[in-house]
């Protein structure tokens, strides 16, 4: 299998990557493009943003925010806080490499996930602690969250407390970092 490094880079994403790449971004989805050309993608009080970046073109070919939250149950009414959770505020890829497809049904979204999943987990390990990653899917991701297997909230009776751009829809999901066996 096609190792990341042949393909791609992941780097925190800078004012001065914003000023040279950001007006090219285009995943389909005119707010999540729009979020790469906002301040916001830039703010660490919200999240912090990574992009990917083509080895040949210096092209972003997407990118994901990340950032603190928990995920919480009702017990006798009462809310009941489950564990931490990293959550992914955005997630996007470029048109251009959406469904290119890597290996055998892998793709370059599958790829960027899993560099995010990995980032938590070294995050979780070497920093600050967490149980979940937890996410607002739009229609298009749904099948890219399933099959790394995220799973609905609603399914599991949990909740998370979802940002501005994510009350308006969305399928909450959740993707637990350890099973208890």
């Amino acid at each position: 299998m096609m190792k990341k490094t042949d393909i791609f880079k992941v780097i925190p994403y800078t004012k001065e990557i914003q000023e040279k790449f950001s007006c090219e971004f285009d995943c389909g989805n005119d707010h999540i493009s729009n979020f790469l050309r906002s301040s916001l993608a830039l703010n660490d009080s919200f999240g912090k943003t990574y992009i990917s970046v083509s080895e040949e073109s210096e092209k972003v070919i997407g990118y994901y925010n990340i950032s603190m939250g928990y995920i919480e149950s009702c017990y006798d009414k009462l809310p009941v806080r489950l564990g931490g959770a990293v959550h992914i505020n955005y997630f996007a890829v470029d048109r251009d490499w959406q469904k290119k497809n890597i290996a055998n049904k892998f793709y370059i979204s599958d790829m960027l996930l899993n560099d995010c999943i990995e980032r938590v987990m070294f995050i979780r390990k070497n920093y600050v602690g967490c149980a979940f990653i937890t996410l607002a899917s739009t229609e298009e991701g749904y099948n890219l969250y399933c099959r790394n297997g995220f799973e609905e909230l609603e399914a599991e009776d949990m909740t998370f407390t979802p940002n501005e751009s994510e009350k308006s829809g969305g399928t909450y999901m959740y993707f637990a970092l350890e099973t208890e066996e």
